[in-house]
């Protein structure tokens, strides 16, 4: 099932919240009538993108002056090795605004955005977030940060954020907005 979560036209905070959260509502419309669980982490595993570390991301961390380029490789390298650690973890973006390119959220990993956090697509009318694969399980993007698409005139055929074939995803408290196209985009997930 696809749903379009927020069209070009701009709606306040609140409302790209309400719509956000009715939409996942709706895209576990096959498990109406079940009890849903919520992903799991284990608590153990946090690690923060700005800090350097030589066997994850090279000593290269992610930074509020850094290049989008080299934002998106530290985000990347913390989300491939959460998301290969038993009982997966959280990748956590802190307070700030970092400029990124593409970031695929892998199982097992909640990409948790602190208050004060920005996500920015460096290029707003390309894919911020995506999932790649048939078989992606225990994900989600938490915390009382922001997504922002950078789009205020521009439109592309591209989504924000687009989590495909996820079993057991959760979206929770995170703003998404200025997206050049739809802001979240959920297809052929269960569990949500």
């Amino acid at each position: 099932m696809r749903i379009k979560f927020l069209a070009r036209n701009r709606l306040g905070r609140v409302d790209a919240v309400l719509i956000a959260a009715a939409a996942a509502a709706l895209s576990s419309s096959s498990a109406w009538g079940q009890a849903l669980s919520l992903p799991s982490f284990n608590a153990g595993n946090v690690y923060n993108v700005t800090v350097a570390n030589s066997s994850i991301n090279g000593d290269v961390p992610a930074g509020t002056g850094s290049s989008a380029a080299s934002n998106a490789s530290a985000i990347n390298a913390y989300i491939s090795y959460v998301s290969s650690l038993p009982g997966g973890g959280t990748v956590e973006i802190p307070a700030g605004t970092f400029n990124s390119n593409l970031i695929t959220l892998r199982s097992n990993v909640n990409l948790q955005l602190d208050g004060g956090a920005v996500l920015a697509d460096a290029t707003p009318t390309n894919t911020l977030i995506q999932t790649t694969g048939s078989s992606n399980t225990n994900m989600e993007i938490s915390g009382s940060g922001i997504i922002n698409g950078g789009a205020t005139t521009t439109v592309s055929n591209n989504k924000l954020v687009t989590l495909t074939h996820v079993t057991t995803l959760a979206i929770t408290g995170v703003s998404i907005e200025n997206a050049s196209n739809e802001h979240l985009v959920t297809e052929n997930d269960s569990n949500v």
